[in-house]
């Protein structure tokens, strides 16, 4: 399953780069990718404090099981009509 995970990441990641170079003026494009990579960088901390506060309150198991459905909910965002007009 973390094999699974980490290929997972490795194709989300290019598909969040595409969608932001897609989506942004091009004036823009520089200021949008260091703002997003900005708020990945600080709320990685937060959110790797929140899953272990879960953990240890309802399991493993549990916290990796909504982790997953965040993601899988969070990548139909990328079947949205818009991107295909991008």
């Amino acid at each position: 399953m973390n094999a699974i995970g980490a290929v997972s990441a490795a194709i989300m990641s290019p598909c969040i780069v595409t969608i932001r170079q897609n989506l942004s003026p091009d004036h823009l494009l520089g200021r949008v990718q260091a703002t997003s990579r900005f708020m990945t960088w600080i709320l990685m901390p937060v959110s790797a404090l929140v899953a272990g506060v879960v953990a240890e309150q309802f399991g493993t198991t549990l916290t990796l099981l909504v982790g997953g459905v965040i993601a899988t909910m969070a990548s139909f965002i990328y079947l949205h009509p818009s991107l295909k007009t991008a």
